[in-house]
């Protein structure tokens, strides 16, 4: 079984699928405003690692998983 899908299975992993609408500088992070497909309702992104890694503090860490997510996103976006 592909990583994806066994993440997914054991409810490690949520995909959400949708349009970013925006985005704005909010203290020391990011709001995105996305709109989820399928729908006219717009929503705003919390911690991408809000409800595994509370410990997620130490700049070093969140900047590879900065890095980490972008790599991940600029993949989709080539495909």
């Amino acid at each position: 079984m592909a990583v994806k899908e066994r993440l997914e299975a054991e409810g490690r992993l949520v995909c959400h699928r949708g349009y970013i609408k925006g985005y704005q500088p909010a203290e020391e992070q990011v709001e995105v405003t996305y709109r989820p497909r399928g729908t006219s309702e717009e929503k705003k992104l919390g911690s991408t690692q809000k409800g595994r890694l509370y410990e997620s503090t130490a700049v070093p860490e969140l900047r590879g998983q900065a890095a980490d997510l972008a790599e991940r996103l600029l993949g989709d976006l080539t495909k």
